[in-house]
């Protein structure tokens, strides 16, 4: 039974604390919104994060921190998501994740996995030539892409999976040029083929019922405040 919602603060060495909002009050507004409204679901809730991260927010939302030294992990700092995945990665029991720009409000705490939605989406394989050895598992994308601005549930195997199929792609390689679709082929592609490879059962959140909201791009750059 899912009883932990966790999230990830990755600064990337104290480069970036906004992470995408329009200044760094409003992302402790929309953070600490998430975390109140996550504490009415479940018992605990775990920040990871970097030194900078923690030595910056501890005071200022009121959750459990996991400090983490990212240093352990080769990994491109352009994808800036592959901090999210080593979360999962940490997991030894059922989870939910939820982006620092995400707020859940309805939680099914039995699902296999969990999303907050589902959606279609185009790529060309030809495009990436860091996935060539990914085309067996890529193959099992059928389009339908499970996103993860909120993902987890009580199967976590298949997150470590995850974690084990794209821990080498996400190495530093310069000749590399990353698209940004590169980082969603990584996380939401990879999980969404490891889904339909597995023939998981997958919950879906219905935002029209306002099961969650999430801040999308220039969403983020609202003045909340």
């Amino acid at each position: 039974m899912i009883d932990k919602i966790i999230y990830t603060y990755w600064t990337n060495g104290g480069t970036n604390y906004k992470l995408g909002f329009l200044n760094v009050e409003n992302m402790i507004y929309i953070f600490n919104k998430s975390v109140k409204e996550s504490y009415k679901l479940v018992k605990t809730v775990v920040i990871y994060c970097d030194q900078y991260g923690y030595d910056f927010l501890y005071n200022k939302i009121d959750a459990d921190f996991i400090v983490i030294d990212y240093s352990q992990y080769e990994f491109d700092t352009r994808y800036w998501n592959f901090p999210k995945i080593i979360s999962y990665n940490l997991q030894n029991e059922p989870f939910l994740h939820v982006d620092i720009d995400a707020i859940i409000y309805k939680l099914d705490k039995n699902a296999e996995v969990i999303s907050e939605m589902q959606r279609g989406v185009f790529y060309d394989t030809s495009l990436y030539p860091s996935l060539e050895d990914k085309k067996e598992l890529l193959s099992h994308f059928n389009g339908w892409l499970t996103c993860s601005g909120i993902l987890g549930g009580n199967n976590i195997q298949i997150f470590k999976e995850l974690f084990n199929e794209v821990k080498e792609t996400v190495k530093n390689e310069e000749k590399y040029y990353i698209y940004p679709k590169t980082r969603m082929i990584i996380e939401e592609v990879m999980i969404s083929a490891l889904i339909n490879k597995n023939n998981i059962n997958v919950t879906y959140l219905n935002k029209k019922e306002k099961d969650f909201i999430h801040y999308w791009g220039e969403e983020k750059q609202i003045n909340f405040l």
